[in-house]
């Protein structure tokens, strides 16, 4: 892996990936590992497959797929990600599945007859981008253009307020409650600024959708993103490639063990960190 190569191209998972733990990043962004999907990443990969696939359906034909027909495509769609996981860590395959059947009916009901797509769903963007502190790239001896990638789950028309906004429409699937504190604290909406320039209006709306696991239900969030969410955005994106450059140099990227995901349920790279790093991830 070529320094170029690995701050060249940024995205808003490489750089929170970054910001959350060193040691992660490095496991997979550096070194290029791989581990199988947790039932919790393989019941989000079934429900964005079972998403898009509606939301096809509306944006070509008008109207979204029936409930029995959504249901039938989710467990089919389940039945194709559960293979591919080997440590369940407590869950079954059957009670993903039965999880993932509940979270549809709200979100069928009180979210999907309301969003008009307005383009076909897992909207993708590669866009050119310059840091906003080349005296600093310079300092640090990088090139201060690089590229942002992504993709947004939807573009569409939403009910806002009094009128219709056409809003990014974000999916989050979460066990713990969600609130407004938790959408603005979401940088996700800053990149899409910045990589969906058809948006980059004054203000355009970004909507999170979240689907309580434990107790399914579907809470809808909005928050309105404008020139600061761009700043912020490029600000992080611009601080992590220095970072990253330094540790890439030096081979030293640290394990942040005070993170809520470092734990041996959510990291996947757990035992690797614990070989390399000492001391012991929890469980």
């Amino acid at each position: 892996m070529r320094l170029d190569d690995l701050i060249g191209l940024m995205s808003n998972s490489r750089t929170e990936t970054w910001e959350r733990c060193q040691a992660v990043f490095f496991y997979r962004y550096v070194q290029g590992m791989t581990k199988p999907p947790s039932a919790s990443l393989a019941r989000g990969r079934a429900y964005d497959r079972t998403s898009n696939e509606v939301y096809q359906e509306k944006f070509s034909q008008g109207e979204p797929l029936s409930l029995d027909y959504t249901r039938d495509l989710f467990a089919s769609i389940w039945d194709e990600e559960k293979d591919g996981v080997d440590n369940w860590q407590g869950d079954t395959p059957e009670g993903v599945l039965d999880t993932g059947m509940k979270v549809l009916d709200p979100w069928l009901n009180r979210v999907v007859p309301y969003v008009d797509p307005t383009r076909p769903p897992q909207v993708k963007f590669e866009i050119d981008c310059a840091s906003p502190n080349p005296d600093r790239d310079d300092a640090a001896d990088i090139d201060p253009l690089f590229v942002i990638r992504g993709a947004a789950d939807l573009v569409a028309h939403v009910p806002w307020g009094v009128g219709r906004f056409v809003a990014v429409v974000d999916h989050k699937a979460s066990g713990k409650p969600w609130g407004p504190a938790d959408a603005l604290r979401e940088m996700q909406p800053g990149f899409y600024r910045v990589g969906l320039p058809g948006l980059n209006a004054e203000l355009f709306q970004f909507h999170v959708f979240r689907t309580a696991l434990k107790e399914p239900k579907t809470t809808i969030l909005g928050r309105t993103v404008g020139p600061q969410d761009t700043k912020l955005a490029l600000a992080r994106v611009s601080m992590a490639r220095r970072q990253i450059a330094n540790a890439f140099r030096v081979g030293d990227f640290i394990p942040n063990r005070k993170n809520v995901l470092c734990s041996r349920r959510w990291c996947a790279f757990w035992a690797e960190c614990e070989r390399e790093h000492g001391g012991r991830v929890p469980e």
